[in-house]
């Protein structure tokens, strides 16, 4: 079955993302040059009845408020990773902590139980505390961080970025900021214009190009012009041979099931395009 909808917006959404006119450094927010047609509305009240509102409690109450005393290496392998041994790592590990603060502010935002609140306050809390001082969001050791062979660092990052920002949005936490947009200082610094492989794992590095939505995000919250030029950047890389090509395939009008790179991580990909250009 064709889904000729869906070619469409992967289409307009990596093409929309490469934008001129860039937001000046400390600026509130970057220039938009999409007005938004739908906006998130802020502080609202759900309440979920039947199945699914079982479902939701259910999840909260046998998973949400379990897993950090269930699995603490959640947040202890940050504090592990120069340690020798070294742990015996995923080369996705990096993402896990960042996936259930998404998760479960997402949660939070139906139930409001103080519970939950809580929870993501002491899972971040010990996230930012792991924060190494050059910004490093990541489990792996220094010769391995970023750059090392057969890991997605970068896509663990954007998790990290990811739900950092969504903290920030959902309470306040001008620190939340400040550990993301050192942790995306961190990638600029490493990437940008130095001729250093993005992908360093030969079967799925096309994943640590997810971390361009946090760029596009980080963009426009803050209007750093770093953070645009390394989505930019990211969009070149993807064009090389061996990589995504989704600018090529989309444009093309190809099917998302006919491009190189099509697992499920390309969403977040394609993702990016919203806050470049709303």
């Amino acid at each position: 079955m064709r889904h000729p909808l869906c070619r469409l917006a992967a289409s307009v959404s990596i093409a929309a993302l490469v934008v001129s006119g860039a937001g000046t450094a400390g600026a509130s927010s970057a220039k938009l040059t999409v007005e938004p047609v739908l906006e998130t509305p802020r502080n609202l009240d759900m309440e979920f009845g039947g199945f699914l509102g079982k479902r939701l409690k259910a999840n909260m109450e046998n998973w949400e408020l379990r897993v950090p005393g269930a699995d603490p290496a959640l947040t202890e392998m940050f504090y592990d990773r120069d340690r020798v041994p070294n742990r015996d790592l995923l080369p996705w590990s990096g993402e896990f902590i960042g996936k259930y603060l998404c998760a479960s502010i997402l949660s939070y935002r139906i139930l409001k139980d103080p519970r939950q609140k809580a929870n993501i306050d002491r899972e971040v809390r010990a996230f930012l505390d792991s924060q190494d001082t050059d910004g490093y969001l990541g489990p792996f050791s220094k010769s391995q961080r970023l750059t090392g062979q057969n890991t997605w660092d970068m896509w663990g990052h954007y998790w990290a970025i990811r739900a950092l920002l969504m903290y920030q949005q959902e309470f306040g936490s001008q620190e939340a900021l400040r550990a993301a947009t050192r942790a995306a200082d961190l990638m600029v610094d490493t990437f940008l214009d130095k001729g250093i492989a993005f992908t360093n794992d030969t079967s799925f590095g096309q994943m640590n190009y997810s971390v361009i939505h946090a760029f596009t995000q980080l963009y426009e919250l803050t209007g750093n012009p770093r953070y645009l030029a390394m989505a930019n950047w990211i969009v070149k890389q993807w064009e090389l041979p061996g990589a995504g090509q989704y600018m090529t395939y989309a444009m093309a009008g190809k099917e998302m099931f006919e491009f190189p790179g099509k697992r499920w991580r390309a969403c977040m990909i394609f993702s990016a395009w919203r806050t470049c250009t709303w």
